[in-house]
């Protein structure tokens, strides 16, 4: 009994985990350069709850249930659709690669997406403040009233910066040995924990100015995975509620026998 009540209670946790990345998921549909994440089962089987004291007092195998819980969650970093915004601070990458950010105490973050601006002294930073850098130092333009449009900046497919004819520095681009292991702390910011996950291959991709990479959530798909993990949720709940009804059942037919 008390094996099928702890399956189902930890079915209705993963699943209302699973059905908060979901979610999520949905939420940032249209956040540039989101990478949907993906919820990762597996069983668990745990011998204090699938024992039984014997006559003797030790422990043995009362049965072989066991419980599904959500191990981890993964990003998928397969590209989203490139959308043209016609913004020359409005960067894409294709093929692997992430732009590198500094936040204001040295700080370093990786990110895809690619909506930048210019502050009030010249720098490119994301939409929350955060430097964008390049192979030299943080990417800086001369500040004035003209727009951006008439300073000539260009961003090459290399990822090199120009304004007008003066080449002024190349976007710091970083690969990885293993995208899955960089952690994402919201914002659409990673950030890479290992120095041996850095990758010493070269950007082979390409920069693409005025566009920007959309978020890689199918909302068809999202809404499918939702109606699942809902009908899952609602399996293991229907699950507790019978054994909950069956045990007061026969608890209320022992009270009367013992009257």
């Amino acid at each position: 009994m008390f094996t099928g009540l702890y399956t189902s209670a930890a079915g209705m946790l993963a699943q209302m985990k699973n059905l908060e990345v979901i979610s999520n998921n949905l939420a940032n549909i249209n956040s540039t350069g989101y990478k949907k994440d993906q919820s990762i089962f597996r069983t668990f089987y745990d011998d204090a709850i699938n024992a039984t004291a014997s006559s003797n007092g030790t422990l043995t195998n009362k049965d072989f249930n066991s419980m599904v819980v959500i191990e981890r969650t993964v990003s998928d970093f397969s590209e989203g659709l490139i959308k043209k915004t016609g913004n020359p601070l409005d960067l894409t990458i294709t093929g692997d690669g992430f732009f590198e950010l500094q936040g204001a105490n040295g700080e370093t973050y990786f990110t895809r997406a690619g909506n930048f601006q210019m502050n009030e002294t010249g720098e490119i930073v994301n939409a929350t403040g955060l430097n964008l850098m390049g192979d030299i130092a943080a990417i800086t333009i001369e500040a004035g009233a003209s727009s951006l449009e008439s300073k000539g900046i260009t961003f090459s497919e290399e990822g090199v910066l120009s304004v007008g004819d003066a080449e002024l520095d190349r976007l710091s681009i970083f690969r990885f040995v293993d995208n899955s292991r960089l952690k994402k702390i919201g914002n659409n910011l990673y950030v890479n924990e290992s120095a041996g996950n850095v990758s010493d291959e070269p950007f082979e991709g390409k920069i693409v100015q005025h566009h920007l990479e959309m978020s890689n959530v199918n909302p068809v798909q999202e809404l499918t995975r939702m109606i699942v993990a809902q009908r899952a949720f609602e399996a293991y709940q229907r699950v507790m509620r019978t054994i909950m009804d069956d045990t007061t059942e026969k608890s209320i037919s022992l009270v009367g026998r013992k009257g």
